[in-house]
């Protein structure tokens, strides 16, 4: 009789897959329908709010970056230093990333 129970590692995979869609839709609709369309068009509303948005972007890509180092790649228990080197990858891209659109 087959088993039909998930592991716990299973269920963390589909936990952190879910995460991942959840915060791509969530990312998609920011990029598509800008919080700038909610705010007063005057200039320091406008640039408070697209700062806004910039930063939910930046959050969610590391906190997707991270998942997929942690969890798909399962570096969770990798040596240390390895596993530093590869979690600042999704730390330091958006942060350029940011900067480029913001300036």
């Amino acid at each position: 009789m087959p088993n039909t129970q998930c592991s716990k590692h299973t269920s963390l995979i589909h936990q952190a897959a879910i995460l991942l869609i959840g915060l791509t839709c969530l990312t998609t609709a920011i990029s598509y329908f800008p919080l700038d369309a909610l705010a007063d068009y005057t200039v320091l509303a406008n640039n408070g709010v697209r700062m806004l948005s910039i930063a939910l972007i930046l959050l969610m890509t590391m906190i997707k970056g991270m998942q997929i180092v942690d969890v798909f790649m399962e570096m969770r228990t990798a040596p240390r230093a390895f596993r530093l080197f590869t979690l600042s990858y999704p730390v330091i891209i958006p942060v350029l990333l940011t900067a480029i659109l913001y300036l």
